[in-house]
């Protein structure tokens, strides 16, 4: 546009000119012919000269006008040319960072997804209108249903049973609307395709988008099992809450031990003092009495420092490690002067013993064992004056799942101090506070006072890392005190040479879900010289054996209590279809059952109690492999 503009201002330039000359040729030709005077010559010159001229400035004058303006626009057009480029190239920036979110987003979906799969906790997304918009796996599976069928579905009216739909549908109403004090976290139920009630424990989130809400993100644990064993759970929960109740009071004891101690150490050292001045002739003046005195705060003083003992084992945490059997603690107390001076003060209580001659060894304080001995006799004799029978017992014991007894018993193997007395009539609300300090002293039955007797043998089982069980039989046996000590099998193989027991070369495998079993199967099994392989269900042992020739191995030791569907009976059965000759060594935890009976019928050997010894494990595999 500028150009064309400049072109036209050039062209008005020229025909300026040309008439500016041709009026000037026309001027002095009609000069020649009519003739005027100097003046009007004058005049007509100068016009003739100065308006082409005056046309011309103006023209050039234009077209300068016209070329700025020209300059100015081309300049405009050329910065908005760079701006719509510019323009151009940030929003194809844009545009492949939108695409790049968008592929990333596709990408973090898929892997939420993913991730969202692996949870073992039940995950929905419910949209406002009660739609699912996503479901994991696990959803999937509680509710016997795939993705597709969830998606897009109503979840009160598809997955809540109708009984409960109104306060399904009234909790995620509140969440949705955002009331304030709605609940995020409540126990509902879920109903799947084949018409299964689940209980499901629901923690919510409502998820918001520019301050709207999207949609509500449920996180469920199904806890079906767990309410149908509530009874048992709340009876582990009431034990544990009674353990932390002693061990509570065992940091308060072990405050007034530490406080009280050299106060009666003093006293005690004092006393001494002045018993050997009273025993001197210059001390004559009612030597009698002042002895008398000094006796008594003497006896005072050894009690209070009994009192004091008593406390420190309460709180005491530790009780060394020294390797020990049960056994030699029980004939320790009964060689003892305390258990001396309890025949000769109550002769009408009478003590006997029942020690297992194959007992598993421990680590822990013979001196703190005795005094927990001597405080049961001490209590024994407390609470039975018209007299009666104390029996001390010792055995090996194996829990293949905790126990729930007076304390929670983990799994594992136990050497086990039994203390029964001959006394009844106990309560159950007796039998709940035994282990109380100074229960029994303010007015309460004195059949269930102990002071700190029973507390310290509960503190001292607490420091060997042990656990207490007690009850009271209402037929003829009376009061139970069972000690639980975990075994230091290290310690009792370290004392149990191999030397003088049967062995060989045989091979063997070790079939049994409990690691620890299997581990201490193959290091006392190795000790004996055998090759050990070992396998960790029965499923595992039958991969091992194979299906073709003869077996692989000479023998087998078999755990009976094993996985639910396929325990070793079951093991056993498959193995002789395969090896009807198959030797094997049937070994549990429990007691002989019908189960493993029926594993002896098949051709299975002997049983083999857990927990075992080297001595009883030696004899029972070589017995096993040398019959015929």
């Amino acid at each position: 546009m500028a150009d064309k503009s400049g072109q036209h201002h050039l062209k008005a330039l020229l025909l300026a000119l040309l008439i500016a000359v041709a009026l000037f040729v026309l001027v002095f030709a009609m000069a020649k012919y009519f003739p005027l005077s100097a003046f009007l010559q004058a005049v007509v010159a100068a016009a003739v000269t100065f308006v082409p001229m005056f046309l011309v400035a103006r023209a050039f004058v234009s077209a300068s006008s016209s070329r700025k303006q020209a300059t100015e626009m081309n300049s405009g057009l050329f910065r908005e040319n760079n701006e719509i480029k510019t323009a151009n190239t940030s929003l194809a920036e844009k545009n492949q960072t939108l695409a790049d979110e968008c592929r990333l987003a596709t990408e973090q979906k898929d892997y939420f997804q993913k991730c969202i799969n692996l949870a073992g906790t039940f995950i929905v997304v419910i949209n406002p209108d009660l739609t699912i918009s996503l479901a994991n796996r696990r959803a999937c599976q509680i509710l016997s249903s795939g993705e597709s069928e969830i998606i897009g579905r109503n979840w009160i009216e598809n997955f809540v049973p109708e009984p409960v739909r109104d306060e399904a549908n009234a909790h995620l109403g509140k969440l949705l609307a955002s009331e304030p004090g709605a609940e995020r976290e409540w126990t509902g139920m879920v109903l799947n395709r084949d018409g299964i009630e689940r209980i499901i424990k629901w923690r919510n989130t409502v998820l918001r988008s520019d301050g709207r809400v999207i949609g509500i993100l449920s996180i469920g644990e199904d806890i079906t099992e767990t309410i149908q064993n509530n009874a048992q759970s709340q009876q582990i929960s009431e034990k544990n809450a009674r353990s932390g109740r002693i061990n509570s009071i065992s940091s308060f004891a072990g405050g007034i031990a530490r406080l009280f101690t050299d106060t009666l150490n003093l006293v005690n050292q004092k006393t001494g003092a002045l018993l050997q001045d009273l025993d001197t002739p210059a001390q004559e003046q009612n030597s009698g009495d002042m002895r008398a005195n000094v006796v008594a705060i003497a006896d005072a003083v050894a009690e209070s420092k009994n009192v004091v003992y008593n406390l420190s084992m309460i709180a005491r945490q530790e009780s060394g490690a020294v390797p020990l059997s049960l056994n030699d603690v029980v004939k320790s107390f009964m060689d003892s002067p305390s258990f001396l001076e309890m025949q000769h003060s109550s002769p009408n209580i009478e003590f006997n013993t029942e020690l297992a001659p194959d007992l598993l060894a421990m680590t822990g304080s013979m001196e703190q064992l005795v005094h927990a001995l001597e405080n049961l006799g001490a209590y024994a004799i407390r609470t039975m004056p018209e007299g009666g029978q104390v029996t001390i017992a010792t055995a090996n014991f194996y829990a293949g799942e905790d126990v729930v007894k007076y304390e929670v018993i983990p799994s594992g193997e136990y050497a086990v101090l039994w203390v029964v007395i001959s006394k009844k009539g106990f309560t159950e609300n007796q039998m709940e506070n035994l282990f109380e300090p100074f229960y029994g002293n303010t007015g309460r039955d004195q059949a269930g006072k102990n002071e700190l007797l029973l507390p310290t043998v509960f503190g001292i089982v607490k420091a060997h890392k042990g656990y207490v069980h007690v009850k009271a039989d209402a037929g003829e046996t009376g009061v139970e005190f069972v000690l639980c000590f975990p075994v230091a099998r290290r310690e009792a193989e370290i004392t149990q040479p191999a030397e003088g027991l049967p062995g060989g070369t045989e091979s063997i495998l070790v079939v049994d879900d409990n690691e620890m079993q299997r581990s201490l199967a193959r290091r006392l099994l190795g000790k004996l010289g055998y090759k050990v392989s070992v396998a960790v269900n029965g499923r595992h042992a039958l991969e091992q054996m194979g299906s073709g020739g003869a077996s692989p191995f000479d023998i087998m030791l078999l755990d009976m209590v094993m996985e639910e569907d396929f325990d070793g009976l079951d093991t056993y059965r498959e193995i002789t279809k395969r090896f009807p000759r198959q030797k094997c060594i049937i070994v549990s935890g429990y007691a002989q059952s019908e189960r493993s009976q029926e594993a002896g019928h098949l051709g299975a050997g002997k049983f083999l109690a857990k927990p075992y010894t080297l001595d009883s494990l030696a004899y029972a595999v070589r017995s096993e492999l040398d019959r015929i």
